[in-house]
């Protein structure tokens, strides 16, 4: 007979795993996509086209201090600019 455990624990195990997936494509649309694209237009346009070197479809032929250079610039463009209006509002 199943016990109560059990029945809970198999009923769990696929919500997280849809759980995991959602959290997996919002790591890597949310942050790799959305960080690179700002950061990538953004670093274009300060350096007037000289960095990054790769394009902009090509985020993984970046090279890793390339790719966490422009990832962060482009996050921490966005968290100053929602900094910005969240201050403005309140």
């Amino acid at each position: 007979m199943l016990e109560w455990d059990d029945l809970l624990a198999r009923l769990a195990t696929p919500f997280f795993w849809v759980l995991r997936a959602v959290w997996f494509l919002g790591w890597d649309v949310g942050v790799r996509g959305i960080g690179w694209w700002v950061g990538w237009h953004v670093l274009r346009m300060l350096t007037l086209g000289r960095y990054p070197s790769t394009t902009l479809q090509d985020q993984d032929g970046a090279s890793w201090g390339e790719w966490l250079l422009v990832e962060l610039f482009g996050l921490a463009l966005i968290g100053a600019t929602l900094a910005l209006l969240w201050g403005r509002i309140y």
